[in-house]
């Protein structure tokens, strides 16, 4: 079981590390911060939106982490995938597709069964604590607050 998610650690590095080559210029500096990443920025004070979440994590994680690590969030998205591997998970994301980083919701006791009625496309309001992110931003004891399934 270790070996798994050392092997997982590894990969999400590997992968991690293609992106951030990916995302370079040819001087090797950061691409400047895009105009959009400011517009999906929430107004300060408003809980973050599910694009406005994701987009902090992706540019600059330890700031995301301070500003939202620890702290109760009530997020809406479209699920992109439920999985009940070793553990169940819901991934939620800005649209229908996954891309990185998408939100990790892992459920409360007692959500199981919200959890699994979920399927791909729906639209989903889910709230928990943020609990930093690896690969994806993972939303501990995650609730499902309401849904409506999509097509």
């Amino acid at each position: 079981m270790v070996t798994g998610k050392v092997e997982l650690g590894i990969f999400g590095l590997l992968v991690l590390g293609a992106l951030l080559a990916c995302g370079k210029s040819k001087s090797g500096s950061a691409p400047a911060e895009s105009s959009a990443s400011a517009e999906s920025a929430a107004p300060a004070g408003a809980p973050p939106t599910i694009k406005s979440l994701l987009a902090a994590y992706k540019t600059d994680e330890p700031s995301a982490d301070r500003q939202f690590k620890g702290k109760q969030l009530s997020i809406s998205g479209t699920v992109v995938s439920v999985s009940n591997e070793a553990k169940l998970k819901v991934t939620i994301a800005n649209t229908k597709d996954y891309e990185l980083p998408s939100l990790q919701c892992n459920p409360a006791a007692g959500q199981e069964v919200k959890a699994n009625a979920l399927a791909k496309g729906d639209s989903v309001t889910v709230q928990g604590t943020i609990d930093g992110a690896m690969m994806n931003v993972i939303l501990k004891d995650c609730q499902i607050v309401s849904s409506t399934h999509g097509g």
